[in-house]
């Protein structure tokens, strides 16, 4: 038990104390998960509980200047109970309030101050229907006539999409729209527009459409904005670097249009990290549904009975194992990267980017294979795992589309000096092909290395090769290397996950017992999942390659021996986890509930 709490720490260690009264909050009525609701009622059921936390006082985005992994905390904590409330408290106290403190001054204060407790309740409109990666080319105009901004949506590729939190009753959206002056464009700006009256009646000027129903994140208000020459005054400016007198003399700390862009969306960093911390918790939850699940379900045995937990079998620890022991290495990495972002390290955009794209799209897998494993129990919403899985495509494009976030963070890989890359001990034309054994933690982690080195060396390569062929860099980007582009990303990102996962089990040796066979499973399919671009490119021997197959498959055998204490360290109450498949499924079915917590009468 005392190491379980160790570990739990471990993986958890910031704001235990805002985790615990979350957690305890959520034990009200009002969490119990329903299913059988109206889309109109999930939704209010979602803003309920987002109130109710909100009078706890817990998290503000003032935290950003006192205690900025707080946000974290509250958000990862929220999605253990409610993926939607968790992306309704993300977009509330970080990417709306935070963006007014980070962009903001003093004359936005009174808003700011209102945020926490929710009497001030706002969304973030970035993405036009006609510009999803394209934030460049947005179409929404804010021109500056007779003292005040006209917010205008031109034409329907201009109409703002997938605005959270604005259906049902936010009276504030953070509108990005081009800031045009004297008929100057000066840049993509931050504007603070208030799009509702006290009363709760839509303000003249904009039209605000719910997004309807979609594959997941149900309790999520989404909404479509149009604005059509709505007047704002010149106080909506969120005037951190650029301002505009009352005379209309536009002024700015930033020379270049893109950079006012890049700092009015400077807090998707933050929110890209939430968004890393929201589906590693779903993940969290789902390992441990599908474990409990495993370990009781029987199926047949040697005698040809149902007497054999499925968990035994070697088809369901290998098709769970890697992936645990994967999403436990990528939250090792999560705490790595928030401090690194919370510090404001150069590397933070790019650690944020990569973490957030590889622990979403593991998420949505991880989720895939428990559903799977887990048979017609997986499919029932009332076990959770399936209503998170379609939560959890919403992660892969949120926030930015993961391949998106990838192209950019290969792009800044392409500028990196050779002395700037991982330094390999080992030389991976010579040394490494006469190696029979690789399979130590110090060879994987060269491997690793040494495919980020080799596959950026050879985009570059590439890149340079058809530049001399007269082709142009957006074609090579976009039309020629994109493998190559998404695969240096990846290789990068899993290089940092490797180290982050050595140095835990390197500094925590009290912690052994989970992180040693945790660790080298990961490392080890790291390598084996790449063992065709290895020996393609003659870097192992066939022998080694065997041979990492074979240790790969002792290393979930192993893991075996730790999975259930592992995955009951995540320290989720019991009381909070709901689904019948980790708990007692003959009690569950023992009366009609129609696969609801709670008697139909009461949703």
């Amino acid at each position: 038990m005392a190491l379980r709490t160790s570990f739990s720490h471990f993986l958890a260690p910031d704001n235990r104390s805002t985790r615990q009264q979350v957690l305890t909050a959520a034990l009200h009525p009002l969490f119990i998960p329903r299913y059988a609701v109206s889309l109109p009622r999930n939704q209010e059921l979602t803003n309920q509980r987002l109130q109710l936390i909100s009078t706890l006082g817990l998290v503000s985005p003032l935290d950003l200047q006192t205690n900025p992994t707080n946000l974290f905390t509250a958000v990862e904590t929220l999605a253990l109970v409610d993926l939607s409330l968790a992306t309704k408290a993300s977009i509330q106290f970080n990417l709306f309030g935070g963006t007014l403190v980070r962009l903001g001054t003093e004359r936005h204060q009174e808003v700011i101050r209102k945020v926490a407790n929710l009497q001030a309740v706002g969304g973030f409109a970035l993405t036009e229907v006609g510009h999803g990666n394209n934030a460049l080319g947005l179409e929404t105009t804010a021109t500056w006539e007779s003292g005040e901004f006209v917010i205008n949506s031109p034409n329907v590729s201009s109409h703002k999409f997938w605005v959270s939190n604005t259906f049902l009753g936010a009276q504030w959206v953070i509108v990005l729209a081009k800031l045009i002056v004297g008929g100057r464009n000066e840049g993509i700006h931050a504007f603070l527009v208030r799009i509702r009256h006290d009363n709760g009646s839509i303000l003249p000027g904009v039209d605000i459409e719910s997004m309807g129903m979609k594959l997941g994140d149900n309790g999520n208000d989404l909404a479509k904005l149009a604005f059509s020459q709505m007047r704002v005054p010149r106080e909506a400016l969120l005037n951190r670097y650029s301002d505009i007198s009352p005379e209309g003399v536009f002024s700015s700390t930033l020379a270049k249009t893109s950079d006012r862009f890049f700092s009015a969306i400077q807090q998707l960093v933050f929110s890209r990290i939430c968004m890393a911390g929201i589906f590693m918790s779903a993940s969290k939850l789902a390992t441990l549904i599908a474990i409990r699940f495993s370990a009781k379900r029987l199926s047949t045995g040697p005698t040809g009975k149902s007497d054999t937990p499925i968990l035994t079998y070697q088809l369901q620890q290998n098709a769970l194992f890697p992936l645990i022991a994967k999403m436990v290495c990528l939250d090792i990495t999560l705490n790595y990267v928030k401090g690194e972002c919370v510090k404001g390290s150069k590397d933070a955009p790019d650690l944020g980017s990569v973490l957030k794209a590889m622990i979403t799209w593991h998420s949505e897998r991880l989720l895939g294979i428990s559903r799977e494993r887990m048979g017609g129990q997986g499919y029932l919403a009332c076990n959770r795992v399936g209503p998170m899985l379609g939560t959890a495509h919403s992660g892969i494009t949120g926030e930015g589309d993961n391949v998106v976030l990838m192209q950019k963070v290969a792009s800044n890989l392409m500028r990196k000096k050779d002395e700037e890359m991982p330094q390999l001990k080992y030389c991976p034309k010579r040394q490494l092909p006469e190696m029979a054994n690789v399979a130590t933690l110090e060879l994987l982690l060269e491997l690793i290395k040494a495919k980020e080195v080799m596959v950026v060396g050879e985009l570059k390569a590439a890149v340079r090769r058809r530049q001399q062929a007269n082709m142009s860099f957006y074609d090579i980007w976009m039309k020629e290397e994109s493998d190559r582009v998404q695969l240096a990303a990846r290789a990068y990102g899993e290089r940092v996950c490797a180290e982050q996962a050595l140095a835990a089990l390197s500094q925590r040796p009290d912690l052994a017992v989970f992180l040693t066979p945790t660790v080298t499973l990961f490392l080890l399919d790291l390598v084996k999942n790449d063992l065709a671009w290895f020996l393609l490119r003659g870097v192992l021997s066939p022998a080694a390659a065997r041979g990492v197959e074979e240790e790969w498959t002792q290393a979930v055998k192993r893991f075996g021996s730790i999975a259930q204490d592992l995955v009951e360290a995540f320290d989720i109450p019991e009381e909070l986890i709901f689904a019948p498949a980790a708990k007692d499924l003959k009690e569950f079915y023992s009366k009609k509930n129609y696969g609801e917590h709670l008697p139909l009468a009461k949703l």
